[in-house]
């Protein structure tokens, strides 16, 4: 049978792979015993000791909320109680449901009857509070009505001018400080009640137990004798002299103090009773905090302990049988991979050799094939391949010169293509610049006429209003209508002014100068109207600049088209800027100007058509102050370009030739300021 190389790697590879499988199982086995003491540990002992801390935390609830009631009475602390005493009774449920220990479940059992005591002493302190808190209402009620008995039947009625009145006046009046004292007493005793009660939510419960045997008893001396001195006043009334209603008044008084009595009696009472079930109340909730803490919980967290150590001990078991199986596994597959290797790359070197023999030239090598697979096969080929190759060798030198040939062929072709492309954009370049030229000539000198002889009506017209406007301008009727035509008469007179300066040609003759003073005088005469707009100007020019070519007053008329655009798009307070400074990367050939202000800047469709004729951006503009920019500019042997600030704004961009035989120098006037 013929052993190919396919056999032998099937082989090997089986023989790799049944070792990890086994591998695989051993490590399966103990993974199966983790598996099932960790899901022990998740569905029973996780969640009996969650329950447990969450009792504790209800247990706490319940408590906080009754002693929040009996300081203040609301509807909300009763739902408080209520929600955390369900919430208890599901945990305790839930324990009892997963309870697995006879321990376990006497546990339960005595938790469960010691929450039913403390839940009904919680109940019996909230039903006291609230029949407290209603006969504390009604002593409150009970002061007032006698307080206004005295004040309003019995004191109106007599006269302090009589002895007689006099006296019950005095009485009267002593009774009423006395009710006074204990009305406020009273309230004392309510804030009193209330600081009580805080404290007992802020301490523990033997320091709450300590605090409220320090409180000063309901029955003090200072309490009896107020008391006492106010029961002596209100029967010694019956004793005065009085009238038949009086009489009445006098006896209601007193029926009225005797049951102020009971209910003050009652109230403290209460309190008493308050304070004797809270201590039996609070040392509930420690039993059975202590209960939790001491008994139930540490169980649960041994319970939760063994299954984790049992856990572990799987764990360590599998990491035991992995720490010896990975190394036996890792040593017989190396040899395996070692022999299949060994098998496969000692024919793939001889081949490599006799390839690297016959590519220095030596045709006459062969391979020895031995053996039947595969690369015997390949071996028998190789020497095929390398006879027919030495019958049918064709000159090496004879192809690379073929071949060098051909790829300087490429090569001229090539450059000759990329050639013959430029001159064609260039051709079509300067076609479309010609044709331009020749439009924006034609356009010029057809405008330029127009304008020229528009102006002389308009001049016509224009002294018309001035002599209409000195006749007729004190007469209101007329003079609003003098005002249009006086505003519609100069902008026909701009719109020529433009008309006449973009038809304009070149410059007559150029000058050698300086941009500073030409970027002041543009500035200043547009500081009008950035007043009026709120607007600021400032300048910056370098201190040496070099000087250029230009027509003076048509460059002060760009740069004021430029700064007047910027003025009008200028948020109001806010700031247009006026630069001028060598071009950066070619500072000896081209001076750049920059305009820029904080507006909306161009829409991005705008870009390519702010320098045509007529288009404008705002309503009333004649759409032409940017194109006969361009076109002095031009004139001038320059470009403007007209671009968008990433902060916001918009920026015009002049760059202007340099006079190239003009050495630096200053500007003589002041080469920075700001128009306000």
């Amino acid at each position: 049978m013929r052993m190919t190389i396919g056999c032998k790697i099937a082989i090997g590879c089986t023989f790799i792979v049944g070792l990890g499988c086994a591998a695989i199982a051993a490590a399966y086995v103990g993974l199966t015993q983790v598996r099932r003491e960790v899901r022990s540990l998740a569905d029973v002992h996780e969640p009996v000791k969650s329950a447990t801390h969450e009792m504790e935390i209800n247990v706490k609830g319940v408590a906080l909320g009754t002693m929040s009631y009996l300081s203040a009475p609301t509807p909300m602390f009763r739902e408080l109680v209520a929600d955390n005493e369900t919430d208890f009774l599901r945990f305790h449920a839930d324990y009892e449901r997963l309870a697995t220990t006879p321990r376990e479940r006497e546990l339960a059992r005595a938790i469960g009857a010691l929450f039913r005591r403390f839940r009904a002493a919680g109940q019996e302190l909230k039903t006291l509070r609230d029949d407290q808190a209603q006969d504390f209402n009604r002593t409150l009620a009970e002061l007032e009505a006698m307080d206004a008995l005295i004040d309003e039947t019995l004191q109106p009625k007599l006269d302090p001018a009589r002895s007689a009145d006099a006296v019950k006046l005095e009485a009267l009046n002593s009774i009423e400080a006395d009710l006074a004292e204990v009305g406020m007493s009273l309230a004392a005793y309510g804030w009193l009640r209330r600081d009580e009660v805080g404290f007992q939510l802020a301490r523990n419960a033997e320091e709450v137990q300590a605090a409220m045997e320090k409180l000063q008893p309901r029955r003090s001396s200072k309490w009896t004798v107020r008391m006492d001195t106010c029961r002596a006043r209100v029967k010694s009334l019956p004793g005065l002299s009085w009238g038949n209603p009086e009489r009445a008044a006098v006896d209601e008084l007193d029926a009225r103090y005797e049951y102020l009595s009971s209910l003050i009696e009652r109230v403290l009472s209460a309190e008493e009773a308050l304070r004797e079930q809270t201590v039996g109340f609070l040392a509930m909730r420690e039993e059975l905090d202590d209960l939790l803490d001491d008994q139930v919980q540490p169980l649960a967290a041994e319970l939760v302990r063994q299954p984790r150590r049992a856990a572990d001990a799987a764990t360590a078991t599998v990491l035991g049988r992995m720490r010896l199986l990975i190394p036996v596994f890792a040593a017989l597959a190396a040899l395996t991979a070692m022999g299949l290797t060994r098998r496969v790359t000692r024919p793939l070197q001889s081949l490599a050799r006799g390839a690297e023999e016959v590519s220095r030239g030596d045709l006459a090598y062969r391979l020895i094939a031995a053996g039947h697979d595969e690369f015997a096969d390949l071996a028998q080929s190789f020497n095929r391949m390398v006879a027919r190759l030495q019958d049918t060798l064709v000159s090496k030198k004879a192809l690379e010169e073929r071949e060098g040939q051909l790829k300087d062929s490429l090569v001229a072709l090539e450059q000759e293509m990329r050639d013959r492309a430029a001159a064609e954009a260039e051709r079509t370049r300067l076609e479309e610049s010609l044709r331009k030229a020749e439009l924006l000539s034609a356009m010029g000198g057809l405008v330029a006429g127009v304008a020229h002889q528009v102006r002389n009506p308009i001049f016509a017209i224009t002294s018309v209003l001035d002599a209409m406007e000195a006749r007729l301008g004190d007469r209101a009727e007329y003079g609003r209508y003098l005002a249009v035509l006086r505003e519609q008469t100069g902008r026909v007179a701009a719109l020529m002014n433009e008309l006449m300066e973009y038809g304009r040609g070149a410059a007559g003759d150029p000058e050698r100068g300086h941009v500073g003073p030409v970027l002041h005088e543009a500035v200043t005469s547009c500081r009008p109207q950035a007043k009026t707009r709120s607007v600021g100007v400032e300048v910056c020019v370098d201190d040496a600049l070099p000087a250029v070519k230009m027509d003076r007053r048509r460059l002060v008329r760009a740069i004021e088209n430029l700064v007047d655009n910027a003025v009008q798009h200028a948020p109001e307070g806010g700031t247009v800027r006026v630069t001028a400074a060598p071009a950066e990367g070619d500072a000896t050939r081209e001076l750049e100007i920059r305009v820029e202000d904080g507006g909306p800047g161009f829409n991005p469709e705008e870009l390519g058509r702010v320098f045509e004729p007529f288009f404008t951006r705002r309503p009333g503009g004649t759409g032409l102050g940017l194109a006969v920019v361009e076109r002095i500019i031009q004139h001038h042997g320059g470009s403007v370009r007209a671009s968008n600030r990433d902060a916001g704004g918009a920026v015009m961009t002049v760059r202007l030739p340099l006079d190239g035989g003009a050495a630096r120098a200053a500007s003589p006037q002041q080469t920075q300021g700001a128009v306000p």
